[in-house]
């Protein structure tokens, strides 16, 4: 059991070198990926939300608004308020490419 689960391991660290270099075939494939983050982390957070005690789950769902939906408003709002054209896309580019950056793999 030990074999299959460094095997796994190390398919998964291809697939996140992968990852990072998925920029280089076009937006379709980068599309793609983020969207299907989107959708497994969105999964994980409602799984920790229907198995965790009633004071984390309150805690959390404070800690999405103020960080998922008051991070994507004030993106939004500064973007289109205050930059215009590939100032604007280079902006963004740095606002989503930090946190992304946080998440890799260690």
């Amino acid at each position: 059991m030990e074999g299959l689960s460094f095997i796994v391991g190390v398919i998964g660290n291809v697939i996140s070198v992968l990852v990072f270099l998925c920029p280089v075939p076009g937006a379709y494939l980068v599309a793609t990926v983020n969207g299907f983050g989107i959708l497994a982390e969105a999964v994980y957070v409602v799984l920790f939300l229907i198995y965790a005690p009633r004071k984390m789950r309150v805690k959390t769902g404070i800690l999405v608004g103020i960080l998922d939906v008051g991070f994507l408003g004030a993106a939004v709002l500064v973007t289109r308020l205050a930059l215009e054209g590939e100032t604007r896309i280079d902006a963004i580019g740095f606002m989503c490419a930090g946190p992304s950056s946080c998440m890799a793999p260690l």
